[in-house]
């Protein structure tokens, strides 16, 4: 089956909002299947752990920071577009953080928000400072690409996560408890961002690649979710943290996502499914405060699903509601913001 890849990738909204979705569970509680399971039983002690283990939030992010710097380099990768530095540094910072210093405010008044001495509680900005700092190496990396590939580049950005990797204290687990959450996780997460960049670069590739039949994307996507399991379960128990096993995840991230655009090249994705994608960040940013409200409301016990049900439904509705009022206008405010700042001379024609 032929593909063609264009100026918009389909199929990419669809799995940041899965990706989006799988992070809110983490925080707020997954789909209760195995709820009321007999934990004597050791077979269905076992589904429950496997299950619990697959709703694997940092993964998710891992697959958001690959799908970010794919995102951040299609369209400057060679011949196609001209890179501007004021124009792109103005719309990537205003489009992350307009809306995440609202969510902010959202968090302190919804409750939320810990004083824990973290300034970014109630939101799970972790990861938002990881990717304002690389949209701020970036451009240095771009001119070192003129004298090392994108390839070598990821590859020397594994070595100092290694090393901060072998710094953490036996028994911790998370991505982010090294040196606290903004100082080191950008540098775990760097090698996982350069694959998109990497992924990107080698598009032009992709166009002589057969496309992924069905079977095959639904092995790449439960794969993802098995391994997600796994490795989950691994930190859970102290036996390897995820700060070692998510860089080696993101491996399985880049040949995963190269799938489903080969897999999309050819097949028209869900529309439900882009338009959810559309406003992922929103539901990123405020599903934690939205879950705080919902369970302030103290609403009786209807049972295990419609439970879930209605607390899901309040989240995605508060952040579509989000994405009306702050995310939406903030795209135009950033695109307007960086027209200031563009260079008036024609940009060539993609050939």
């Amino acid at each position: 089956m032929a593909n063609s890849l264009g100026k918009h990738i389909q199929g990419l909204d669809t799995l940041r909002f899965y990706a989006a979705f799988w992070v809110v569970m983490t925080h707020c509680g997954a789909f209760p299947l195995t709820a009321g399971g007999d934990p004597a039983n050791k077979i269905a002690w076992s589904v429950n752990g496997f299950y619990s283990g697959s709703i694997n939030g940092p993964a998710a992010v891992i697959l958001f920071f690959i799908i970010s710097g794919f995102c951040i380099h299609y369209p400057f990768r060679a011949g196609y577009q001209i890179f501007e530095l004021r124009s792109f540094l103005v719309r990537r910072f205003a489009r992350v953080l307009i809306p995440m210093f609202l969510a902010l405010l959202i968090a302190r008044l919804s409750g939320a928000w810990k004083d824990n001495g973290d300034w970014f509680s109630g939101v799970p900005a972790w990861s938002l400072v990881a990717e304002m700092i690389y949209y701020s190496l970036y451009p240095i990396l771009r001119q070192l690409s003129q004298r090392f590939s994108w390839k070598a580049m990821c590859m020397a950005a594994y070595i100092p996560a290694v090393l901060i990797a072998t710094t953490v204290p036996i028994g911790s687990t998370n991505y982010v408890a090294i040196g606290g959450a903004y100082v080191s996780s950008w540098v775990l997460g760097l090698p996982c961002w350069l694959l998109g960049v990497l992924l990107a670069e080698k598009m032009s590739t992709l166009s002589t690649i057969p496309v992924s039949t069905i079977p095959a994307i639904w092995a790449w996507r439960l794969g993802g979710i098995a391994i997600g399991a796994v490795l989950h379960n691994l930190a859970l128990q102290n036996i390897i943290g995820q700060y070692w096993t998510l860089n080696v995840f993101a491996i399985y991230g880049y040949f995963w996502i190269k799938e489903e655009i080969l897999f999309y090249s050819a097949r028209t994705p869900l529309t439900v499914n882009e338009w959810a994608g559309g406003w992922r960040y929103s539901l990123y940013l405020i599903h934690m405060s939205a879950f705080h409200v919902f369970m302030a409301l103290k609403l009786p016990a209807f049972g295990y699903l419609a439970d879930w049900g209605l607390k899901m439904i309040f989240i995605l509705t508060a952040s579509y509601v989000f994405y009306l009022l702050v995310e939406k206008p903030s795209h135009k405010a950033s695109r307007f913001l960086a027209s200031l700042f563009r260079n008036t001379a024609k940009i060539p024609t993609p050939t």
